[in-house]
């Protein structure tokens, strides 16, 4: 299993030989085609600081659901 801080080659706008890490790489990606879910989520979180956890919990399946059909 790779390690999260492990960099990687990454078609993600950068310019030849730039690397990122895998965290990087995967939250850009997730910002490029799941805008909307992350929008949703991240609003459910800043509305609800002691219960985000439970409330937004079908936002972030949401956004897990995009991030991993990409």
């Amino acid at each position: 299993m790779a390690n999260q801080n492990q960099e990687v080659d990454c078609p993600c706008g950068l310019l030849k030989g730039e690397r990122k890490s895998n965290m990087q790489a995967a939250l850009e990606i997730t910002a490029k085609y799941c805008h909307n879910e992350m929008e949703e989520y991240g609003k459910c979180v800043s509305s609800k600081p002691g219960t985000w956890h439970h409330d937004c919990h079908t936002l972030k399946v949401k956004v897990a659901q995009c991030t991993s059909s990409q």
